[in-house]
């Protein structure tokens, strides 16, 4: 019998999410025109810059910032170049580091001007690699410990 009820329980919580599914796309094709109804949400305070969500009757579209774009591009091709062009210096010399991380590169660490983003990459890198000889790069000392700990060294 408990079965039974927690079917039941399950199918009428999907009838209610089905029920308030239907009623806001009723009330987004009835806002602006018959074909369809397009809605711009407003982000809440925050001091990041918005991302542009846009909110339509089939699909959601959302425009994230250039920066992450490149960002994204670069580091899923593990594409340094790609990194050269991201304006934002915390995020481009992260990009670097994502980029150094993906191709083995130990070089691109060294390119790196924030203490803390070299230190993450060399430890990454040298767990990937297993090679503590890259742990003596890291400034951090817990973070070096830990580096030498999980490289066998």
């Amino acid at each position: 019998m408990a079965g039974k009820e927690g079917l039941q329980n399950i199918l009428s919580v999907v009838v209610v999410v089905a029920f308030v599914v239907a009623l806001a796309y009723f009330a987004l094709r009835s806002g602006s025109g018959p074909e369809s109804s397009t809605t711009t949400l407003a982000a809440p305070p925050s001091t990041k810059p918005p991302l542009q969500t846009t909110l339509t009757t089939e699909t959601t579209v959302v425009t994230l910032p250039l920066d992450v774009q490149k960002f994204r591009g670069a580091v899923g091709e593990g594409n340094l170049s790609g990194c050269s062009g991201i304006e934002d210096q915390r995020l481009r010399e992260t990009c670097v580091r994502d980029v150094a991380i993906k191709t083995n590169n130990s070089q691109l660490c060294r390119e790196l001007t924030m203490n803390d983003l070299a230190d993450i990459c060399y430890y990454k890198l040298a767990v990937n690699l297993k090679d503590n000889s890259m742990c003596g790069s890291i400034l951090n000392e817990k973070i070096a410990q830990s580096c030498i700990t999980k490289t066998g060294g």
